[in-house]
């Protein structure tokens, strides 16, 4: 669907893809657009800088998945429907982009602007929101822990062996290091629990703790008694310590876990490269569960549908039945006279005949009618079942697909039209 001013509800929508598309640094670049310059010119920007290299990508929010640019428009892609026709995308033009950034500049740019302050404000992080901040205060350590990773590959094999014995000592030293200081912290965690007013917090800034060091450190330490570690402590102490952090955290995936702990994955980039990788592969699995699942619901209420109307056409039949086999009777039936024919009596019973045809007429035309539906709600069922519907995957750019809509919407041949737009669309 088209953007239009009307849709308010989607207003922190738009707000959260423009920061995703954008970023710190092009809200940075577009400023001098926006203070001092001409709509044109930011207009043009923006087509330059993001739509003709077709730039896309997610978005962190409730209800939008993805973005993606064109040089033509600025698409949005919603996890769920946003109106009752079915929708679940959205396009605004750039022009519509640049008004939208010029009348809501204040609050793009300085929730963006505002981060760093807010985040020092929050109050104590949940585990899985730690950030992977290494340094230690300079009251304990001189320098930060080992987190570069040298390049051996112009070495000797032997002095590269070596050289590698070196590096896995010193890190072990150091995470032995690292584990000491998070079971110190999580000691002091427990001895001053029942306090209030923020004494933990109070304790360890005066040490030169930042809070999500803290809070990193004690969940390191806590997996290494968990059940995971699995007798690995060895290996976890020798690998870097951001890498440490990542797995220790509640919500990293168990099998990454495991590939980093056996010593398949020995960096926090590569692990993160991974995890990324993992997280788009379930949400697609997501999508598609949740496509079926509806797909199901619709064919369940087609059956249903179904069913009831194979029962009124039933009903009508067994009326029609009725009523013919009463018309039948009263032909037959002998009228009964003495000298004189009873006109009264003749009448009422061709009044009745004529009013059991006439309901004869009215039930054959119902039964006809619901036999039709019969038809069409089995023709349904059977084009949306599993055993017909087959996924295929059409590689085709932004326009080519808008193109496609528009040949179907011509061709006047109704089925396709239906079926493009019952179409099930995942970007890949």
């Amino acid at each position: 669907m088209k953007y239009d001013s009307g849709m308010k509800y989607l207003h922190k929508d738009i707000l959260d893809a423009l920061r995703s598309m954008l970023g710190k640094m092009g809200l940075k670049e577009i400023e001098p657009y926006v203070t001092k310059g001409s709509p044109a010119e930011l207009r043009e920007h923006l087509k330059e800088r993001h739509g003709k290299c077709k730039q896309s990508g997610t978005v962190t929010s409730d209800r939008v998945g993805f973005y993606n640019c064109t040089t033509q428009n600025f698409n949005l892609e919603f996890e769920r429907l946003v109106n009752n026709k079915g929708e679940k995308e959205l396009t605004l033009s750039w022009s519509q982009v640049v008004v939208f950034i010029r009348n809501n500049w204040d609050e793009i740019y300085g929730n963006v602007k505002d981060e760093p302050q807010a985040q020092e404000e929050e109050e104590q992080p949940s585990p899985d929101t730690v950030e992977t901040e290494t340094a230690l205060p300079d009251t304990i350590t001189e320098g930060k822990p080992l987190t570069a990773v040298f390049d051996y590959s112009s070495l000797e094999n032997d002095t590269a062996a070596a050289l590698r014995d070196c590096e896995t000592a010193i890190r072990k030293e150091t995470a032995g290091y690292f584990t000491l200081i998070g079971a110190k912290l999580k000691e002091a965690q427990e001895l001053l629990a029942d306090h209030s007013n923020g004494t933990f917090e109070q304790w360890y800034t005066a040490l030169g703790f930042k809070r999500q060091t803290v809070y990193n450190l004690i969940q390191r330490y806590e997996f290494l008694s968990s059940p995971t570690i699995g007798g690995r402590e060895e290996a976890f102490e020798a690998l870097p310590v951001t890498l440490s952090y990542e797995i220790s955290k509640p919500t990293a995936p168990p099998e990454l876990v495991e590939k980093v702990l056996d010593g398949d994955i020995t960096s926090n980039a590569e692990y993160k490269k991974l995890k990324a990788e993992l997280d788009e592969a379930n949400r697609k699995a997501e999508f598609w569960i949740n496509a079926n699942s509806e797909t199901n619901k619709e064919n369940q209420q087609l059956r249903a549908d179904r069913v009831s109307a194979m029962n009124r056409a039933d009903n009508a039949e067994r009326e029609l039945k009725k009523a013919q086999s009463r018309i039948k009777e009263l032909e037959s039936r002998p009228v009964e006279v003495a000298v004189q024919p009873d006109t009264a009596a003749l009448e009422e019973k061709d009044r009745l005949i004529e009013k059991l045809k006439a309901q004869v007429i009215k039930d054959d035309d119902k039964l006809s009618e619901l036999r039709e539906e019969n038809a069409e709600l089995a023709g349904m069922i059977e084009r949306n079942s599993d055993s017909k519907v087959k996924v295929w995957t059409i590689k085709l750019t932004v326009d080519e697909l808008a193109e496609l809509i528009e040949i179907v919407k011509t061709s006047g041949n109704a089925t396709v039209t239906q079926a493009v737009k019952k179409a099930q669309m995942l970007r890949i």
